[in-house]
């Protein structure tokens, strides 16, 4: 039977590669860091090597696969949601067997609310830092489908700006939709990739990239209230829901105040393992579901 060392810091990621090569009738060996994927690489003799390039420790991932091949001739197959070139020129160095692309998966998101859940309906404020990859989903929703897609500014003195000599009072138009969706600060913009938040990616964009909530004095003042319930609501659901498109078409975006479909019917279909009828609430009480 294949024994296959996993090697990624994310427990949602390493929950659903593991139960795919298991449910292929593999062997999953884990590690959840560089130094215990090495000395696990060193005492097990795995047959391959699956390790994530964004890694967190001393060293990261690619420098880890460098290790492996060398040291113990165990071939490495990179899990990776994106990199920019630099690091894919990195990696193409260690000559690895392979690539295997992370795309967003609704099983990660699951995996990892019920992992943190753990039986209960609803999360608690202590929760909030343990559901990385669903406040991702929420920062990718916001960059990909921004509702506020334009505003405006004047401006308070004669400026200068992109070329261009600008009046004091003169109007200035904006548009988070266009500014989260340029390749230079988002590669693959087009693409929904909640592991961008994840990987470190984001914190190479210039000010004022990433936008939702508008940036400046006039910012909103609940963003980190509106995020925290974000998370709790889509923790909420997530536990006992799948939400689905009805047959047919999607209706079409259409800009107005708010940018989006006027018109957005979804399906609510409980998860085979979800919760039971009743469950423990956050303060432990018991949530009827019916």
């Amino acid at each position: 039977m294949p024994r296959i060392l996993v090697i990624e810091d994310t427990p949602a990621n390493m929950t659903l590669a593991a139960d795919i090569l298991e449910s292929a009738g593999h062997v999953a060996l884990r590690a959840f860091d560089a130094q215990e994927g090495l000395a696990l690489a060193r005492a097990e003799q795995p047959d391959l090597v699956l390790m994530d390039i964004h890694i967190e420790g001393n060293i990261d991932g690619i420098e880890t696969a460098a290790r492996i091949p060398s040291s113990y001739h165990i071939p490495v197959v990179y899990l990776t949601a994106y990199s920019e070139e630099a690091t894919l020129e990195r990696a193409r160095a260690t000559k690895p067997y392979g690539y295997l692309l992370k795309p967003f998966s609704e099983r990660e998101l699951h995996a990892e609310v019920d992992s943190v859940l753990d039986g209960r309906a609803l999360p608690t404020s202590g929760d909030l830092p343990r559901l990385p990859y669903t406040r991702a989903v929420i920062s990718e929703t916001l960059r990909h489908s921004p509702p506020g897609w334009l505003f405006t500014r004047s401006t308070t003195r004669d400026v200068e700006f992109g070329g261009r000599r600008l009046p004091r009072g003169a109007t200035v138009l904006y548009s988070p939709y266009l500014l989260h969706h340029a390749p230079s600060s988002f590669p693959d913009p087009e693409r929904f990739r909640p592991e961008r938040w994840l990987s470190g990616e984001h914190t190479d964009q210039p000010y004022g990239a990433m936008v939702p909530f508008s940036a400046g004095s006039r910012k909103c003042l609940g963003d980190s209230f509106a995020m925290a319930q974000s998370t709790v609501a889509v923790a909420t659901i997530a536990r006992r829901w799948r939400l689905r498109h009805p047959p047919g078409p999607v209706a079409p975006v259409r800009p107005a105040v708010t940018l989006g479909p006027r018109s957005l019917r979804m399906i609510c279909e409980p998860r085979g393992e979800g919760l039971g009828r009743r469950s423990r609430g956050a303060g432990g009480d018991l949530v009827d579901h019916t």
